[in-house]
């Protein structure tokens, strides 16, 4: 080698580089999400390994291109600014700065996109904090709201995280349904307040087919059961007994705010042979779990 050139040295090295560029490449090209790719056999075997054991961007949930360019660009650095970006939004909590708040907290989501507490922290902030600052009811209501359509994001994002769905369900159940303001809440989940965007209906983001907000809680509470289904998914919230019963006692709470609050709008009546049946499919799931 010493009595190679510079430029014969240079040579060697860049060729050096590239046959060892054909080995990372053939083990460590992405998956592909096409069924024929996977049943030829062309996936690469970290991208087969990722998807068999759910480790890959897309087996967690939808992919920002730009949480993976971030993540690239820092070098390793993410954990020190988003250490940095979790004290400022802190800081901007406490001072009710809350606009700069989610500024801030949209940069902690490109930094870490699959933690959890990030879109839990920014929701309950949303939905209970900012809103409580507003005197309109209606404001409130647009702020509990973007609460909700918040943490919908996180969940597009970590399908396999079931304290988000579940965390929905908290916010549509007992936010609207037990908050100081929850005769106007609940009307205004199934007639929107803003009628220019929304007309007579509800807003479709949160409650696409204009049912009672206990059903729609019921609806969540239920996708986090079934996220809970998969294999090594855990839950962390409450005993997993209690976690799943929750779909059942959305219908319970729901006949019992008909049978307190009268029949509203557009609310069908529960029959007990209805809340029978959520008894029955309550302790069912339970001891199936």
């Amino acid at each position: 080698m010493n009595r190679l050139t510079v430029q014969q040295r240079k040579m060697v090295y860049a060729g050096s580089a590239l046959v060892l560029l054909i080995p990372i490449i053939l083990l460590g090209a992405p998956s592909s999400n096409s069924a024929g790719a996977v049943k030829q056999g062309r996936q690469s075997f970290l991208a087969a390994s990722r998807d068999h054991h759910d480790l890959g961007e897309a087996s967690l949930g939808d992919v920002d291109p730009t949480s993976a360019t971030m993540n690239l660009v820092l070098l390793g650095m993410r954990g020190v600014a988003a250490s940095v970006l979790w004290n400022q939004a802190d800081y901007l909590k406490e001072r009710k700065k809350f606009t700069e708040l989610a500024e801030t907290v949209e940069s902690i989501i490109l930094l870490q996109p699959h933690f959890k507490t990030v879109w839990r922290f920014q929701a309950w902030t949303l939905a209970y904090n900012v809103s409580a600052e507003c005197d309109a009811v209606e404001d409130r209501y647009f702020w509990v709201k973007r609460g909700a359509k918040f943490l919908k994001r996180g969940i597009a994002r970590n399908r396999l995280i079931p304290e988000l769905p579940f965390d929905m369900g908290t916010f549509l159940g007992t936010k609207i349904g037990l908050a100081d303001e929850h005769e106007a809440y609940q009307e205004f989940f199934l007639r929107d307040p803003d009628t220019a965007l929304w007309g007579d209906g509800p807003d479709e983001e949160i409650n696409p087919d204009h049912k009672d907000h206990y059903l729609v809680a019921r609806d969540w509470y239920l996708q986090a059961n079934e996220v809970l289904e998969h294999d090594g998914v855990e839950q962390h919230t409450m005993d997993t007994a209690l976690f799943l019963a929750y779909p059942f006692r959305s219908l319970m709470s729901y006949a019992k705010n008909l049978q307190v609050a009268g029949v509203k709008g557009d609310r069908d009546n529960m029959s007990p042979e209805q809340l029978q049946t959520a008894y029955q499919d309550w302790s069912k799931r339970v001891r199936d779990a």
